[in-house]
């Protein structure tokens, strides 16, 4: 199989590796999200639960999010097994983030995007899901936050693939 291929040279394992399973999530719908700024909240559509099938078995995750900002900053999360992970380094009071981006107009989106390689260790179900977080009043998934009704401001989509490998 080219996949089971593709993925294992990716991963450095050669073309030992196996793919048991690939999960899609697509999220088309747009989505506001406010609250607390620097604060973590699930993205609709993009969370899947798994039993993995072996304590062996490794997700190769790859995430893209279309976010919309007002000249602020939008921050994106991998959530694994209720843990934040994939997260940059930690710098004085930074917020550690997968992906950051920061609008300079209100009709600018961004697509954030990651690729992780996790090892969950167990056959208890897991799971994955990307996070939003924003800086100042809210966070638009899928749209700008203009969103005016014209043709010149678009929607997008956001995806979630994961490919469950044996080693």
């Amino acid at each position: 199989m080219a996949i089971t291929k593709l993925v294992a040279d990716s991963l450095g394992t050669g073309v030992g590796g196996k793919v048991y399973n690939i999960y899609y999530n697509e999220s088309t719908a747009e989505q506001t999200i406010s609250g607390s700024a620097y604060t973590w909240y699930d993205i609709n559509g993009l969370s899947r639960t798994i039993t993995p099938q072996s304590v062996s078995s490794r997700f190769w995750i790859h995430g893209r999010v279309t976010t919309g900002m007002n000249g602020n900053h939008s921050y994106i999360a991998l959530n694994c097994g209720g843990s934040l992970v994939h997260l940059s380094d930690s710098a004085g009071s930074r917020l550690r983030t997968t992906s950051s981006h920061s609008g300079k107009a209100d009709w600018d989106m961004a697509d954030q995007t990651f690729a992780y390689l996790w090892s969950p260790a167990t056959t208890s179900p897991v799971t994955i899901k990307i996070q939003g977080a924003f800086e100042s009043t809210a966070l638009y998934i899928n749209r700008s936050w203009r969103d005016t009704n014209a043709i010149y401001d678009s929607r997008a989509s956001s995806d979630m693939t994961i490919f469950e490998l044996t080693s």
